[in-house]
């Protein structure tokens, strides 16, 4: 990240993406270039990092990406290209009129990772969507509100069948192999501190606070309905 000059973010937006998200990000991630120069120790671990991990937990494999199997920045594991007809309204919401992910795609994925689920991340929006070659799962954003009116991170968890969440912790939505759970669960933490700091950082007018501040407060318009799919 740091090493990579003039290459923009790399998020690799689809064409649907508003105006002007682009170009932020763009200018976004060159200023965490910056810092992270001044950081060797975050340098190290970046750089230490994987295209993509296998977990293997009681014989069930995930396959974990960023993106989706075919790129780090790819979005075709997102919740508007699953290939199921629930999502037809953030399709729209969205703008989006690029074809969905095809199944036989999906199911090949699945056969060359010889898994029997995928997690992954990027695209901002989770959701929990049950596919017949197995499930997927996209933790949204673990920093940013996902939902509307619910002003929490979300993250992927993967545990064996048998082991459900504490009882403190209610998942947002569940999917399941014949030995793995795999869920989407809420992440808490210190909210308005969290608003204020950012704010700090990216005051009004500024890139971030044009990108991310209106979902920080409101969070999007996104519902935990829709983010449970299935063909």
């Amino acid at each position: 990240m740091a090493d990579v000059e003039g290459t923009g973010c790399g998020c690799g937006y689809p064409e649907y993406t508003c105006d002007g998200v682009a170009a932020r990000s763009d200018r976004i991630v060159e200023r965490l270039r910056a810092e992270v120069r001044l950081n060797g120790d975050v340098k190290t671990w970046l750089q230490s990092l994987t295209l993509y991990k296998l977990l293997e937990i009681s014989g069930g494999r995930v396959g974990i990406v960023h993106g989706d199997p075919e790129s780090l920045s790819g979005w075709n594991f997102s919740a508007e290209m699953m290939p199921v007809t629930t999502n037809s309204d953030l399709r729209d919401m969205l703008n989006c009129s690029v074809p969905r992910t095809p199944l036989p795609l999906i199911s090949q994925w699945f056969e060359s990772a010889n898994v029997s689920a995928f997690v992954s991340s990027h695209t901002c929006l989770p959701h929990a969507t049950s596919l017949p070659p197995g499930p997927v799962l996209n933790n949204g954003s673990a920093g940013l509100p996902n939902f509307t009116s619910r002003l929490e991170g979300t993250a992927a968890r993967v545990a064996h069948k048998s082991h459900p969440p504490p009882a403190s912790i209610i998942p947002i939505a569940t999917l399941h192999t014949p030995q793995l759970r795999l869920d989407l669960i809420p992440v808490r933490f210190p909210y308005e501190e969290w608003v204020r700091h950012f704010e700090t950082v990216w005051p009004v007018g500024s890139d971030g606070y044009l990108s991310y501040h209106d979902r920080i407060v409101n969070g999007p318009r996104y519902r935990v309905d829709q983010a449970v799919m299935a063909v």
